[in-house]
């Protein structure tokens, strides 16, 4: 009887580690979640906040510093959300980010068990170069979904970004989801969830739960963006591994009945994310436009540019980009096509979805 790897708990498919450098190369071609540089704290919300109040004002908790050359900003843990405005949009769309790299650094909650698991991922990442550009952005999810939904009220959901605060997170996110939902419901106007990344591991555990105690909170679209489900690089099986055992994510992935349409974006060339035939109602490819570029930059191999087309075919290859692409596009210079591409993820892809 064959055996399906998804079927196959995640404890199992860990295969052993490899060195610190080796995760170096591996890392520094890109962050796991965020498509920018980013770096997040902060501690999970004790309470809800009414509309109209901020909590950025508060102090943050004193934290070790990171990697020499790093800049750590803390995400703006705010809650709110403005009955309002709901009532005045055709929809409500609550977006997630993904995790950020450095928040494993810079977060303090970390126990002993926990470090020793995560030692060779932290020994390679303190060696990378420090990024080019520093700056923060927790935003990036409903920065790029405003402009293509001009008529839904984009309400993000803030947490720490840390894959190993996912609990406080979650319980977060379920009180301040059933708040909107609620408000939703009042003002007769369906709710959306986009999660991207790691995101998209917290909005499914939470739903599955959801589901599970038989809430009546129900979701109209739900869209994992590029989701660790059944990611192919080892280091993203073993944080997924954390998160299932210490944080209480889910272990596998069934489909939800508490929500009426569910579609799973993939690229084949991103190892952190992959189709899910376990769950979602469908999966959209958003790199199969790059197969037949693949296929002419193969072609230039055994020519004079051979030695550039293969270059070129990395570029076009890279899973970091790729990872990135729902937000920022994908644009690369084929040199030794003389042609520069550029994809529109958002617009192609996953705009039409809504």
């Amino acid at each position: 009887m064959k055996t399906n790897e998804h079927s196959i708990p995640l404890s199992r498919r860990v295969g052993p580690l490899p060195s610190g450098a080796a995760l170096a190369a591996i890392l520094s071609a890109f962050a796991l979640a965020s498509p920018f540089p980013a770096s997040a704290q902060g501690t999970a919300l004790s309470q809800l906040v009414p509309a109209g109040m901020d909590r950025a004002s508060e102090p943050q908790v004193p934290v070790p510093a990171g990697p020499e050359g790093s800049r750590y900003e803390p995400v703006p843990l705010n809650l709110n959300f403005d009955p309002a405005q709901v009532a005045s949009h055709e929809s409500v769309l609550i977006t997630i980010t993904g995790m950020d790299r450095e928040a494993l650094f810079h977060f303090a909650h970390r126990d002993a068990e926990s470090e020793k698991e995560l030692a060779p991922i932290l020994d390679a990442l303190s060696r990378l170069p420090p990024e080019e550009e520093t700056r923060s952005n927790h935003t990036y999810v409903e920065d790029s979904f405003a402009p293509v939904l001009p008529n839904a009220y984009i309400v993000p959901f803030p947490w720490t970004r840390n894959p190993l605060q996912s609990k406080p997170a979650m319980n977060d996110f379920r009180k301040w989801l059933e708040l909107v939902c609620d408000a939703a419901v009042k003002a007769g106007k369906p709710v959306d969830i986009a999660a991207h990344s790691w995101g998209g591991l917290l909005s499914y555990t939470l739903l599955k739960k959801l589901q599970d105690e038989g809430s009546s909170l129900r979701i109209n679209r739900y869209i994992s963006i590029e989701a660790p489900f059944h990611p192919r690089e080892w280091w993203v099986i073993a944080l997924t591994k954390l998160g299932v055992k210490q944080q209480g994510l889910a272990s596998s992935i069934s489909p939800l009945s508490n929500v009426n349409d569910w579609t799973n974006v993939y690229a084949n060339r991103d190892t952190i994310s992959n189709k899910a035939d376990s769950g979602p109602a469908r999966n959209v490819r958003i790199d199969e436009k790059a197969d037949a570029l693949e296929a002419e930059l193969r072609e230039h191999f055994s020519g004079q540019d051979g030695k550039q087309a293969r270059k070129d075919l990395d570029a076009l290859n890279d899973s970091g980009k790729w990872h990135q692409a729902p937000f920022g596009g994908i644009h690369v210079e084929l040199k030794s096509l003389n042609r520069r591409v550029d994809m529109d993820i958002m617009r192609d892809y996953i705009a039409p979805l809504f």
